[in-house]
């Protein structure tokens, strides 16, 4: 068995899938590292990232009118009328969802970020002092569960922490969850950086 899965593996198209699945992956990093370069500028101009209240500030100086924020969509819709220039960080491979390659249509501000055009999960109204390892933005994170989608980027979650570091995580084969210390997993309300409370997860919209 073990030869048989280290020739599948060395196949050229074994070796395809692994490269196309890490060059995904690296993909999605790095779009997480864009989108917390956009969250701090957010902070720096309106005082936290993308909430309610950032929402009526930049309502009231753009001459907008404002939007509900139910999405992971509409937070980075607010991302760009806050001043962000281009939709293309939102995206990861998330063949399930599914997703595609945003078109940079950005005006007017409804059609930025459609559906389809996000594949990241973004944790909302994180208080400014929050724990460093506080998961801020998270892929490929199934919509409407805590679960983890092995298969785009080859068994690991891309996950963008408060303190500003992107890391990738091994999913659990049995039940598609993250684990951390302690025995806990990443979305765990008795991990310690939430505080018994459960985390307010924004999924991409469907």
């Amino acid at each position: 068995m073990l030869i048989l899965l280290i020739a599948v593996l060395a196949s050229p198209d074994g070796l395809r899938r692994r490269k196309g699945k890490n060059s995904a992956r690296a993909e999605a990093v790095n779009n997480a590292k864009q989108i917390l370069l956009a969250l701090l500028d957010h902070q720096e101009r309106y005082g936290s990232f993308p909430n309610e209240k950032t929402m009526q500030k930049i309502a009231k100086e753009k001459g907008i009118a404002p939007f509900p924020l139910t999405t992971s969509n509409d937070y980075f819709r607010l991302l760009l009328a806050g001043g962000a220039a281009s939709e293309k960080m939102g995206y990861c491979s998330f063949p399930s969802l599914p997703t595609h390659r945003p078109d940079d249509v950005i005006s007017p501000l409804e059609q930025a970020f459609a559906r389809g055009e996000v594949g990241f999960a973004y944790v909302a109204n994180l208080p400014a002092d929050s724990h460093g390892d506080t998961p801020v933005l998270v892929a490929p994170l199934i919509p409407g569960t805590f679960q983890f989608d092995p298969k785009p980027f080859d068994g690991r979650a891309v996950v963008l922490k408060m303190d500003g570091s992107t890391t990738t995580m091994t999913i659990r084969e049995d039940n598609g969850l993250v684990s951390i210390r302690g025995g806990k997993t990443l979305f765990d309300p008795s991990a310690p950086y939430w505080n018994g409370k459960m985390p307010d997860v924004k999924y991409p919209a469907r």
